[in-house]
């Protein structure tokens, strides 16, 4: 465990002093600032108005950096070499890849609270308040995002490019968006194949939309034991899915 905690500490510091990282905070700040000029064009519930466009700006960002880094880190240590030095080391595979993906889902937490922060301040000096809603918000975009950053280390996993890597971690968090489309659609189809292929597909996609807390039209209470087990359960078997591969993979 204390290699794990150290390979996943290391890719925080690796991800906070990369000029990405960086750049995506600044401009982040910037955007959330910029939020505050809709009040000016919002004739009612403008601070309703900045505080949904400025939760929907950080979940964009933070998806961007996420897929971007969660999708290229395996790839990138394997290109420069450093990940033979690591594993020459007590680490094992598996603890390499969960302490990898640890590491990015920390690094995502990061970004969340700290432009959580920034979007609170800005509420507040246009007279709004944080309420639970607020936080719960903030909570269910790290849900998702924590999610889809396990996505992407599997596809670093599995796959040899970053381009195609980063593709199919992208792919992913849209088409899990659609899920209850993809159902329905199951449910209409008369071809056995196709339906059997759609229900597949179905169950292995995450259900982003129950974790869409800031687009439900009323505020909601979430049982959050079974959010948290959930999302904790997806992130495990995808790990798990990860690990299983690397070990077999020829590095």
């Amino acid at each position: 465990m204390k290699q794990i905690l150290s390979i996943a500490k290391f890719t925080i510091k690796e991800n906070i002093s990369n000029k990405v990282f960086n750049g995506f905070i600044f401009f982040g700040m910037l955007v959330i600032f910029a939020t505050v000029v809709l009040k000016e064009i919002s004739l009612y519930e403008s601070v309703r108005v900045i505080t949904d466009t400025g939760l929907f700006l950080i979940e964009f960002l933070i998806l961007l950096m996420a897929v971007y880094i969660s999708s290229t880190m395996i790839i990138k240590h394997k290109s420069e070499k450093s990940l033979y030095l690591v594993l020459t080391k007590p680490v094992s595979r598996s603890m390499y890849v969960t302490g990898i993906t640890l590491g990015v889902i920390g690094t995502v937490l990061i970004n969340v609270i700290m432009m959580g922060i920034i979007l609170g301040i800005v509420v507040i000096w246009q007279n709004g308040k944080i309420d639970g809603e607020f936080v719960n918000s903030l909570l269910f975009i790290f849900y998702k995002l924590a999610i889809i950053s396990s996505v992407g280390v599997l596809f670093s996993v599995v796959s040899e490019s970053i381009v195609t890597a980063t593709i199919f971690t992208f792919s992913v968090y849209v088409a899990a968006h659609g899920v209850n489309e993809l159902k329905m659609l199951s449910d209409k189809v008369q071809n056995g194949f196709y339906k059997i292929i759609l229900d597949i597909v179905y169950y292995i996609l995450p259900n982003m939309r129950t974790l869409n807390y800031r687009d439900y039209l009323k505020q909601i209470d979430p049982d959050m034991l079974k959010v948290v087990l959930y999302v904790g359960g997806y992130i495990l078997i995808i790990v798990s899915l990860a690990n299983i591969i690397f070990s077999k993979k020829k590095i």
